[in-house]
């Protein structure tokens, strides 16, 4: 197994032994890990696997191994995390099209040089990949103005079980109907094939990002988010802490309202007047 992987993508990129071991998923240790830098590497080694019954396990960074149904055995687990470049950029467009090893915060960093930023806001760990965002389709607060990882995918590029490398969706806002598999990949966890490349819609920066917190008891909690969901106000994310919670994150002597808004610093402060006079 290990000369075969060695072959496609060099042995310095193949792991095995006790090297293995921090790649553990849900506490099965694989018997190689393998990092190909390009998608025919990737095709290759899936087409090998296929034809030898090897079991794979798709990972990115490798931040959320323990997570997900827990596998009977597995034989090799392939990291995206040299996948890591950007295939384009046009920041008219509001596009962007990069590997699915690209670090999550490096691709937030990179896009804030032009003001821009991709919609999402997931709960991270060091090394989160593009990729496994979108693999696990995480969202995060910002879901409630922005949507899940669902509608900031244009297309993507994957290589099924069997090495077959497919292009999904386009690299444009703007697609031609029909059938939308980029969704149907989205949050498939990598059981229908693994993660290449991934093409994203970007955002304007906004002017103001602000976050206030609410405390009171919960009913009256619960009224005063009625009532400002009803108002219309362009909250971007709204969560509600419980006590317990609250002490430890914000400091908050009770049940707390967390109100995230975004947008022009004149839409922000009216915004954040009209809660305050709801509260």
């Amino acid at each position: 197994m290990r000369d075969t992987l060695g072959a496609i993508v060099g042995f310095v990129h193949v792991l095995d032994g006790e090297k293995t071991r921090p790649w553990a998923v849900q506490g099965v240790t694989p018997q190689v890990v393998v990092f190909p830098g390009h998608v025919d590497e990737v095709a290759a080694i899936l087409a090998a696997a296929t034809s030898e019954g090897w079991s794979v396990e798709p990972v990115g960074g490798g931040t959320r191994l323990d997570t997900g149904k827990p596998p009977r055995a597995i034989d090799i687990v392939v990291s995206t995390k040299r996948l890591a470049g950007v295939a384009e950029y046009e920041p008219a467009d509001l596009t962007i099209s990069v590997g699915a090893g690209v670090e999550f915060e490096t691709l937030q960093h990179g896009v804030s040089r032009n003001r821009q930023v991709v919609g999402l806001d997931p709960a991270l760990g060091k090394g989160a990949t593009v990729g496994g965002v979108i693999a696990r389709a995480d969202a995060g607060p910002l879901r409630l103005a922005h949507g899940t990882p669902r509608d900031h995918v244009l297309g993507l590029q994957l290589v099924t079980g069997d090495g077959r490398v497919l292009d999904v969706g386009g690299r444009v806002v703007k697609n031609v109907a029909g059938y939308d598999l980029t969704k149907l990949v989205i949050g498939s966890r990598g059981t229908l094939g693994l993660v290449t490349r991934v093409n994203l819609r970007l955002l304007p920066m906004p002017g103001s990002d602000v976050t206030f917190t609410f405390a009171a008891p919960p009913d009256e909690l619960l009224a005063w988010i009625k009532a400002v969901r009803e108002a219309r106000l362009h909250i971007a994310a709204l969560e509600l802490l419980s006590h317990s919670l609250a002490s430890r994150i914000v400091r908050e002597p009770g049940w707390t309202a967390l109100v995230r808004l975004r947008g022009n610093a004149d839409d922000v402060e009216d915004a954040a007047r009209r809660a305050n006079e709801l509260a």
